[in-house]
């Protein structure tokens, strides 16, 4: 099944009075849009570890050279 974002958040949210809605859909929508979102946030968290690395590394090289100008 194709689910583009527009049909997702279409299908996700229910309306009241809606006897018609299909559950089943519901429910795939949300797991869609859950799965879209554990996805983006696991890749922000990989990108935030490796900018955390590559910053601390700076640091360090940075206080290892202040510390060899002083002694």
């Amino acid at each position: 099944m194709n689910f583009k974002p527009p049909f997702a958040f279409k299908a996700g949210f229910y309306v009241d009075g809606n006897h018609l809605q299909d559950l089943i859909l519901l429910y795939y929508a949300h797991w869609v849009m859950s799965l879209s979102t554990l996805r983006s946030l696991a890749q922000n968290i990989v990108q935030t570890l490796r900018e955390l690395k590559s910053f601390y590394g700076s640091y360090m090289n940075n206080v290892n050279s202040q510390e060899k100008q002083i002694a």
